[in-house]
């Protein structure tokens, strides 16, 4: 679907040009913290506006604000463009305000057996941890580990208050870290296909 102005500014409440001309910097930033090459990421940037684009009639405005939503989609291209590279990373290595990041878990134990592969059964079998999660700590944990977005964004998609994001983060990583644990280590050590 191609949109024109007046689509795009009911749709999220700004103009199109505007808007491209304020985010496009921004959203090639964002999308340079997870390829680490500007040229890609400005193409990323431009695939992201036109996907977003193509697909506005998925946005909800009362869910999230547009720029929140145009980030998630450049993520979710960028991580197939690692993907498709071989280069997909694990999870978000910040660190929070609760100690622990899932990227530690992750990396609980190095292994000398086709690293790549290893890590890569790490990310896989994290993810269906995340997926087993309760609703509640499922969806905060998928938006903030997975698609990368931050507390603010979380808080603004969902409409949480920012404890209670916070929360029911540190109760889905406590959750996650006493599920996955012991079988990444065992992954690690080449003992789980």
């Amino acid at each position: 679907m191609r949109v024109n102005e007046k689509q795009f500014r009911d749709k999220t409440g700004y103009v199109l040009t505007e808007f491209y001309n304020t985010n496009f910097k921004k959203l090639t930033f964002h999308l340079n913290s997870f390829v680490r090459d500007e040229p890609i990421a400005q193409n990323l940037a431009n695939d992201t506006f036109i996907r977003a684009l193509d697909q506005i009639e998925k946005f909800d405005r009362t869910k999230s604000d547009f720029i929140t939503w145009l980030f998630v989609v450049g993520g979710n291209i960028a991580r197939a463009h690692l993907k498709k590279e071989g280069r997909l990373s694990t999870v978000s290595i910040d660190k929070d305000f609760d100690g622990f990041t899932l990227s530690e878990i992750l990396t609980a134990e190095k292994s000398t057996v086709n690293e790549e592969k290893i890590i890569q059964k790490k990310y896989d079998y994290v993810k269906e941890c995340i997926l087993s999660l309760p609703e509640k700590y499922k969806s905060v944990i998928v938006m903030r580990e997975l698609e990368n977005m931050t507390y603010q964004e979380i808080q603004d998609y969902t409409g949480l208050a920012e404890g209670t994001v916070k929360s029911q983060i540190k109760k889905g990583r406590s959750m996650l870290k006493k599920i996955c644990t012991r079988n990444l280590i065992l992954i690690s050590q080449g003992d789980i296909t």
